[in-house]
């Protein structure tokens, strides 16, 4: 019988980190590309507080970790930590993947740069209007990735408008775009003048039962809009935009654009976008099995409720 030893002293080692980290595949992900990529390295996937950054820091440096990656809600603690960090994700607080280069911390957000990606292999960004609904962590950085392409206008909308206002004077201190801030009583007289829209809220996570205070809209867009969700595999908006018949992208094409620029990034290889191909079906398996583990847990947990 042949043995074959996977993982050895030379492999490079990271990490998936977050706080809960049991709702993500990002870290079975991982493993696949770095299959795909042909690179001798594992990722794995642990939780980690935030006041414990420091320590498990620490840890990766005295294990030689090449670097790791980031999940809610620890995207902004790691900053502190970093020796380098790019001025967008520095400016909007979220880093989610780390490089060690000579026991220095590099830090970058991916975020927004793949979802740009996912768009532009869909719709032209150059010129067009785009509206963002939401303000969180991955709005700004969504926002700042669209204005690198040379977008023509965004407008944004955000429950509390204060954070929407945040994220316009952010914009504008890096860009020239034009991005204004409208209600969500805008939105039905905006729609035909939208090109993409892009929903950056956590409304359809789970745990977050929420609602959007306006998906009526989504009827009055013009049918060539293109309409884009960070999360997956669905939401509720995506959900109104299927209805509406407008093509759409998810987060699952955004992670999967992500990985491309983060083994890249990690390792400086690029990787033809043929080989999302079979990153999908990774990641598509990766799905099925965390949520069929996640309906065991509710029978377990039902049962011992009786």
């Amino acid at each position: 019988m042949d043995y074959k030893v996977l993982f050895n002293d030379k492999t490079e080692l990271t990490f998936m980190i977050g706080d809960p980290v049991n709702h993500t595949v990002a870290g079975f992900l991982h493993n696949a590309m770095y299959d795909l990529a042909a690179v001798d390295a594992v990722c794995i996937q642990t939780r980690v507080k935030k006041e414990d950054m420091g320590k498990f820091i620490d840890a990766a440096l005295l294990l030689n970790s090449t670097g790791f990656d980031i999940t809610t809600p620890l995207k902004e603690h790691v900053i502190p930590f970093l020796d380098e960090v790019d001025p967008i994700s520095e400016a909007f607080n979220s880093v989610n993947h780390v490089k060690i280069e000579s026991g220095k911390l590099i830090g970058r957000g991916l975020d927004g740069e793949g979802m740009a990606l996912s768009i532009e292999q869909r719709k032209r960004i150059r010129g067009s209007h785009i509206l963002i609904l939401g303000a969180g962590a991955v709005s700004g950085p969504v926002a700042a990735a669209l204005c690198q392409r040379g977008v023509g206008k965004i407008s944004i909308t955000n429950r509390t408008l204060d954070k929407a206002q945040n994220i316009k004077r952010k914009i504008n201190a890096m860009f020239e775009t034009e991005i204004e801030v409208v209600t969500s009583d805008d939105l039905n007289a905006l729609a035909p003048s939208i090109d993409i829209v892009v929903q950056t809220t956590s409304i359809g996570f789970p745990g977050n039962p929420g609602m959007h205070e306006n998906l009526e809209f989504i009827h009055h867009l013009s049918p060539e809009t293109l309409a884009a969700e960070v999360l997956y595999p669905s939401s509720p908006f995506l959900e109104e935009a299927k209805q509406a018949g407008l093509r759409y992208v998810n987060g699952m094409d955004m992670l999967l654009n992500q990985m491309l620029l983060l083994i890249d990034f990690r390792f400086s290889k690029k990787l033809h976008p043929d080989v999302l191909i079979k990153a999908r079906d990774a990641l598509v398996a990766a799905v099925a099995i965390r949520d069929s583990h996640r309906e065991y847990i509710w029978v377990l947990q039902e049962r011992r409720g009786r």
